[in-house]
């Protein structure tokens, strides 16, 4: 059973989930020669794995865009109606192609992409299914936000332009970084 990402501090002896993970991934990123332990071998403690910093990103950059659709949601009514609607779900779309990139950091890019794609979609599908508790589910707050209320032809193509800026972006960083693509999986 894979053990939780835990930073394990030399001098002092302990072991904690956030002490010093900022120091230790600036570290690991800054090595000049950009080489990283290879994903298969087990790591000595205090490592920091590429994968283990891609899903702390990942899900920093999932928490950054909720952040983001709740502040459209709730303060969003400048915009109008349509439009609103449509930038939510374009958010909403680049949520779960972090959270598809937090689970599975090293997969492809294009492989992630399509898993969020149909995530995204199974559950503008599943808005047609209108079963007792799935509809008491949908009028709460949160599962107004994480289900939706309607279905909406729409929004198919705001979830995949989300989806694809997140890729756009995601791709666009990496090269600006200059992190490899073959170090993590991707091949897109």
């Amino acid at each position: 059973m894979a053990q939780p990402f835990v930073y394990f501090n030399e001098a002092s002896g302990s072991r904690s989930p956030f002490t010093g993970i900022l120091a230790t991934c600036v570290s690991r990123f800054a090595r000049a020669d950009r080489s990283y332990t290879p994903l298969a071998k087990k790591h000595a403690p205090g490592t920091v794995t590429l994968t283990q910093v891609s899903r702390l990103v990942y899900v920093a950059l999932a928490l950054g865009t909720i952040a983001l659709g709740l502040t459209v949601h709730l303060y969003g009514n400048a915009l109008g109606p349509t439009s609103r609607d449509v930038l939510g779900d374009i958010i909403w779309g680049a949520m779960i192609a972090w959270w598809v990139g937090a689970i599975a950091p090293a997969k492809s890019l294009r492989l992630r992409s399509v898993a969020a794609v149909a995530i995204c979609f199974a559950v503008e599908l599943s808005q047609l299914v209108h079963a007792p508790p799935l509809d008491m589910l949908r009028r709460t707050t949160i599962g107004q936000l994480t289900l939706g209320t309607g279905f909406d032809l729409r929004d198919f193509l705001s979830y995949a332009v989300g989806v694809l800026a997140a890729a756009f972006l995601e791709r666009t960083c990496r090269r600006r970084l200059g992190v490899s693509r073959s170090k993590i999986g991707d091949s897109l």
